[in-house]
């Protein structure tokens, strides 16, 4: 056992686990760029409040900020990207479920409701955005949150060209 941990972390041992964490990493980048992944555009809204409308006037509020915002993807196409503790978080999803979920719980939070649009797109575009964003988070918000490692970022940036 003892020597199992020298050859570990001798030189030779550390190299050995470097190699297979990059090995790792990248199955993993290539596999996100593969796949479907779903994103957030970008939303000129503060949010609306709840509780000063009525169902319908609130239906009508969010359809008129939903096209808004719909109107501004035309000329300018970008991701929602959050601040919190001082760093901006770029969320993306593996699948809708997760996309809905982090769309109520950022809701939730700040006692607003927010007009999200969710865009699907592939993985490797996502690699574009990374530099607007201090942290980019899969699966925001819930259980199966993972933030992308600082290694993995500057992997994504290198293969997604």
């Amino acid at each position: 056992m003892i020597s199992r941990l020298r050859t570990l972390f001798s030189k030779k041992g550390f190299s050995t686990l470097v190699t297979v964490s990059k090995a790792v990493h990248d199955a993993f980048l290539r596999t996100l760029a593969a796949q479907d992944l779903f994103v957030i555009a970008a939303t000129q809204s503060e949010g609306i409040d709840a509780n000063a409308l009525t169902r319908e006037n609130m239906l009508a509020v969010i359809r008129a900020a939903l096209e808004r915002d719909r109107e501004n993807q035309k000329t300018r196409y970008s991701l929602f990207v959050y601040e919190e503790g001082g760093r901006r978080r770029l969320p993306f999803f593996t699948d809708g479920e997760h996309a809905q979920t982090f769309c109520g719980e950022y809701s939730k939070a700040r006692n607003r409701i927010f007009p999200f649009m969710v865009l699907q797109m592939k993985g490797q575009l996502l690699g574009k955005a990374f530099s607007s964003c201090d942290v980019v988070v899969m699966n925001d918000k819930s259980q199966d949150e993972r933030n992308l490692s600082a290694d993995e970022i500057a992997a994504a940036r290198r293969m997604w060209k």
